[in-house]
């Protein structure tokens, strides 16, 4: 199924060619993206490559910090809670 875009999205996707674009919806307060069809594979290896020079850029500066996984889980969980309690 496909669905014409609004005069804004188009407005949006026109200031920003190709990069993905996100709208949320006000009633469900869930955010959606929109890209254009073929280019998700490259938006994640750049999103990866972004994240990758934020990440060894931060350990230059000594900012690294310790993994503890019970602890990312737990900060996982009560997201994941929140966004449930939003519905």
């Amino acid at each position: 199924m496909r669905f014409q875009l609004t005069p804004e999205q188009r407005q949006a996707l026109a200031q920003f060619p190709g990069q993905p674009f996100e709208f949320e919806d006000q009633e469900s307060r869930k955010v959606y993206l929109v890209l254009e069809q073929g280019t998700l594979s490259t938006l994640d290896e750049a999103y990866i490559r972004k994240r990758l020079e934020e990440g060894f850029a931060a350990i230059e500066h000594g900012e690294e910090e310790a993994w503890d996984a019970d602890s990312i889980k737990a900060e996982g969980r009560k997201i994941l809670q929140q966004r449930q309690s939003q519905r």
